[in-house]
């Protein structure tokens, strides 16, 4: 195997979930979320994945595209920029609006905003689960 490849493969980030419906544990790559795997184990799982994902990384390098890159290597600013899917705002934006119409935020919303941003969880997840916690 490729020295490349095996440095990816060490560096990528894996998920195993157990699924209720198949009763195994499937594994997937955040960097390449379409590849899936599946095990009797969550270790197992993960190990699975492993394969495909490592012929996928060949396949990319032989046609000299760029494989993704690893979840850990990336550089962040430490911003959060959300918009409300509705109005297109900004969330600070949003939440002074309702502010100014009378609206309650409620203090779970507001330390639901304080807590760090789950990278697994879609924006629209997000914002749904902060209007849920916003008293009108």
């Amino acid at each position: 195997m490729n020295k490349k490849i095996k440095d990816l493969l060490n560096k990528f980030t894996y998920r195993a979930e157990w699924s209720a419906e198949d009763r195994t544990y499937i594994a997937c790559c955040i960097e390449l979320p379409s590849i899936k795997a599946h095990a009797d184990s969550a270790e197992g799982a993960i190990k699975e994945v492993k394969v495909p994902i490592s012929v996928a990384l060949e396949t990319m390098l032989k046609d000299k595209e760029t494989p993704p890159e690893p979840l850990g290597s990336r550089s962040y600013k430490g911003n959060l920029t959300l918009r409300a899917a509705e109005s297109g705002k900004s969330i600070n934006t949003f939440f002074q609006k309702l502010d100014k119409d009378g609206a309650i935020v409620c203090a779970s919303a507001l330390r639901l905003l304080q807590t760090p941003f789950p990278t697994f969880c879609s924006q629209q997840k997000f914002l749904r689960k902060i209007k849920d916690r916003i008293l009108f």
